[in-house]
């Protein structure tokens, strides 16, 4: 594998706040459900999702049948992510 010398990086701003994660392990297109578990159980615990979930490939999809991979996503109180999110798009 080549690693490029130079990657454009910049910072973000990421909330404070509980990550919800899981693992994930079958074949790419059955990722589906895992990320449906995630946002159900934030919606279960009454908790809202800061952006969409993550994806942490622990394998290379090109090379495994059986992918391992992390799923994961920051949330918080539905209260408190809305004012976050409100502070920082301004």
């Amino acid at each position: 594998m080549r690693i490029p010398r130079r990657v454009d990086m910049a910072p973000d701003e990421i909330m404070e706040g509980t990550m919800v994660t899981t693992v994930h392990r079958g074949p790419c297109e059955e990722i589906a459900p895992t990320h449906h578990a995630v946002t159900g159980w934030t919606a279960e615990h009454s908790r809202e999702m800061a952006g969409p979930p993550g994806e942490i490939h622990l394998d290379d999809p090109q090379t495994v049948p059986e992918l391992l991979s992390r799923i994961c996503s920051r949330s918080g109180p539905r209260r408190a992510v809305e004012t976050r999110l409100a502070e920082l798009s301004r």
